[in-house]
């Protein structure tokens, strides 16, 4: 391997740990999940702000890798780069084109972190909900949430 392969591969290493440590403030259930600390008192955030802010992570990492020259890359990370790549492209399609037309209270439900609060032990349990937003706590308030972002009513769990 010469050196500049060396240095190409260590920018995609570096561009892809990057990436992964800001993905996983978004998708703190996937990394419980895979075992990556330090993720397991957040929820998945919801906010239009928080999916805004996303999205720009995305397309700043879909940059970075179109920038970086495949040529110089292992076959391994080549693979790596193109699934990397193809991801942030799918989630961002699906945050800006289909979720805003068709709202799945999946994503917006944290059925995910209840189900690895029952099957990993928990300290201080009776706090793990006081940082959760307020429509997580109550069925009512998580009812008027859903609600409020579909054209209203029960309309809200129905894809258009």
């Amino acid at each position: 391997m010469t050196m500049e392969m060396l240095s190409k591969s260590m920018s995609f290493e570096e561009i892809a740990r990057a990436y992964y440590r800001a993905w996983f403030r978004f998708h703190p259930e996937a990394a419980v999940k895979v075992g990556v600390r330090g993720y397991g008192h957040l929820l998945t955030p919801y906010t239009e702000d928080e999916r805004g802010a996303l999205v720009c992570l995305n397309d700043a990492l879909i940059v970075a890798l179109e920038e970086l020259a495949r040529d110089g890359l292992s076959v391994d990370e080549q693979l790596d780069r193109d699934i990397l790549y193809n991801a942030a492209r799918l989630e961002n399609e699906y945050l800006l084109d289909v979720e805003p037309q068709r709202l799945d209270p999946g994503r917006i439900l944290p059925c995910n972190a209840i189900y690895q609060l029952l099957i990993r032990p928990v300290e201080d349990f009776p706090t793990c909900f006081d940082g959760a937003p307020r429509c997580y706590r109550t069925a009512s308030a998580g009812r008027a949430r859903l609600s409020c972002r579909g054209s209203g009513g029960d309309s809200a769990f129905v894809g258009r």
